[in-house]
Order: structure tokens, then sequence, then C-alpha cells
């Protein structure tokens, strides 16, 4: 991995590290305001983390050995909604895992990646904002895949996390996976999403809405009931609704009990066992 080269990327590659979006949010907040295109279509990529990090806070499982886990730097002046960039990264890695490992994947609202029922992605975007600006001028695009579930993974997450391959590895097949033809693999994996994710970012409008259309049509939850769980801090308590779509803007749309529509921007949804 460390001797790819993709036109237009700087790849650059770590045995361990405590979390690529931490790497790259440490190398932009290190230069002046305005100068983050210094970094623009940097890719960093870890063997694994020490503390990779997920949405709301939450830690992200990742071993050495069985997963990919990267970041991709995106400066090209003013950075559109961190979230539509979140869900369109999704579409790029459903279309990689098919093009590399012929498997279907579908998306959960807003950044998890499911294959045969069980998590095997997460995507963390996050905005850098100009302070003399206000504007967000970069977006750092961190990417967590389990191509093998490891028999390691802690008890509380295997219940729900699987990996691309299906396959559950031995302790020792946890340390060797990265060999041969596995190697190989991720290679394919990390050149695809890029290509993939670039494109529709560089790309015309209509390729950012044609990857947009592809979200939704990926989704897993339209038509079904969940529990949705405001975000951090509101008043507002947990309450059952059923998806019925989702925006142009990434935003999930939900009809209540008692048939109100709301359009979620933020928090969380958890699908119900039975739907």
């Amino acid at each position: 991995m460390k001797n790819l080269c993709i036109p237009g990327v700087r790849l650059e590659y770590f045995d361990t590290i405590d979390s690529t979006n931490s790497e790259a949010k440490r190398r932009l907040g290190a230069v002046p305001p305005g100068e983050y295109r210094l970094f623009h279509k940097t890719v960093l990529v870890a063997g694994e983390q020490t503390a990779g990090r997920g949405r709301l806070g939450r830690k992200f499982y990742s071993p050495g050995g069985t997963g990919l886990y990267f970041s991709l730097v995106y400066a090209a002046g003013s950075v559109s909604d961190p979230g539509k960039i979140t869900a369109v990264a999704a579409v790029a890695v459903c279309r990689a895992i098919k093009s590399v490992f012929n498997v279907d994947a579908g998306i959960k609202w807003v950044n998890d990646i499911f294959v045969s029922g069980k998590k095997v992605c997460g995507i963390l975007t996050e905005g850098i904002v100009n302070p003399l600006s206000g504007a967000v001028e970069a977006a750092v695009i961190g990417i967590g895949i389990n191509i093998y579930f490891s028999s390691k993974m802690p008890e509380e997450l295997s219940l729900r996390a699987g990996g691309i391959c299906g396959s559950s590895l031995s302790s020792a097949g946890d340390e060797n996976a990265d060999g041969g033809k596995n190697a190989e693999m991720k290679d394919r994996l990390l050149c695809r999403i890029i290509e993939n994710l670039v494109e529709i970012l560089d790309g015309r409008e209509e390729e950012f809405f044609s990857a947009m259309e592809e979200y939704k049509a990926r989704s897993t939850l339209i038509g079904k009931t969940v529990t949705v769980s405001p975000v951090i801090d509101s008043r507002e308590r947990q309450y059952d609704a059923v998806v019925t779509g989702i925006t142009d803007d990434a935003q999930l749309v939900v009809r209540t009990s008692d048939g109100r529509e709301k359009t979620l921007s933020s928090g969380e949804v958890t699908l119900h066992a039975n739907s």
C-alpha cells in the first residue's frame, strides 16, 4: 500500500496512528487560515488506529490486519454541507465494494454501510472552518471498513458488526490478514473508493445529484419503523416513526405515530428488530 500511486492524490501510510482524522486536523490546524489547499486530496492511511473516532464522540474499533482506515482531505475552497459529503462518500464506498468484491451494500442513514445485515463501514466527515471568514473551507472525510470480521472485536460490537468477506478469522488470521491476496484487495478497495469519491466531488452538479439519488436508493430504512434519538442536549425525547424518504440534502424524512412529518438533519435512528 505504501507504494500506491493515485493521480492527483498524495498518499501517506502509517503502521499505527491514533486517528487519521485527528492527524489530518492537526496538519490543517498548523497552517494559516485559508491555506488548507496545501493538503487538498491528501490521503492518510493507517494499518491500525489506537483512538479511531466515530459520530457522536464514539470510539471506532480499528485493529490491525482486518480493516482499511483512512482519511481524505478535500479543500477546494468553499466546501458544501459535510452531511452531503458523507452521503456521497457512502455511495463511493458501496460502488467500490461492488467493484472489488462483487458484494451489494446498503446505507443506514447517515453514515453506516451494511452488508448482509451487519455494519461493515462507518464514515466521519468533519468540516474545517476558516476562523477569519467563518466559511467551511475543507473537509476531512474519515472512512473505516471491516474487510474481515475480527475475532477480537468487543462483544458489544460483534452483535451488529461484520466484515465484507463475511468470514470470522481466528486470532492468528487476524494478525496475518494483511498478507498476499488480502493486501492486494485492500489496495484495490482503497484506490476504487478514492477514485469514486474524487470523481463525485470534482465532478459536475449532475454527478453529485446522481450520487445522491443512489444514496436514497441504497437506503436500508425507507418504509421501516425506527426509534429516533434527537441530538445531544435536545429537550425532545426519543420517539418512534416510520421512515418515508431522504431529501436531496441527505436529511431523513419520518412520519410520527400521530401523522406528523419531520425532517431530520441530525440525531440518530435505531431500526426496530421486527421492521
